[in-house]
């Protein structure tokens, strides 16, 4: 079944920042697109929408509050914030800024599976003198948000999970 987009700002139904031809425009601007990207498909591409604006759901920790509690399906717009300026943001809108950022993550997805399950820490062992790490074959924990698009928006919020891609080490 294909994915429809609805990009309304402080929609009940919204389930992306961006339509599918925001998002066409902002590939326009790239130098360089994986071959996955530049032939993929408006149901792909919607997809990939869909997806990402999820993962800036569960992923993020927005500064400010949502415009309508009541009725917005998605965290944005959103209440109380300043833009790099340090004026205030209009709150019946998505900034750009946001909608940049859910074109990057899209692009992520599309280009690999970001949201795909690994280990919890992927670290599958660790030696003190001198210092030794070997990870699983998954790898040290996988950002949900990449780099290239936290920081479209990482004026107005921080990262909740795999933060730094680094394993904590805890001194028993």
């Amino acid at each position: 079944m294909a994915v429809t987009i609805d990009a309304s700002a402080g929609g009940a139904s919204a389930n992306s920042f961006e339509t599918l031809a925001e998002f066409k425009i902002y590939l326009l601007s790239k130098l360089h697109l994986s071959t996955a990207v530049s032939t993929a498909t408006d149901d792909t591409m919607n997809r990939a929408l869909v997806s990402f604006a999820r993962c800036m759901e569960v992923g993020m920790e927005w500064e400010g509050t949502p415009t309508d509690y009541d009725t917005q399906n998605l965290q944005w717009p959103r209440n109380g914030l300043l833009d790099a300026l340090g004026n205030i943001l209009d709150d019946t809108i998505i900034p750009q800024e946001i909608k940049d950022g859910q074109s990057e993550g899209a692009i992520a997805i599309i280009d690999s599976d970001i949201t795909a399950a690994n280990s919890a820490d992927g670290l599958s062992q660790l030696k003190v003198g001198p210092i030794y790490m070997q990870f699983t074959s998954e790898g040290p924990p996988r950002k949900i948000i990449p780099d290239a698009a936290f920081e479209c928006f990482a004026l107005w919020g921080k990262r909740k999970y795999g933060a730094s891609g680094q394993v904590r080490l805890v001194r028993c």
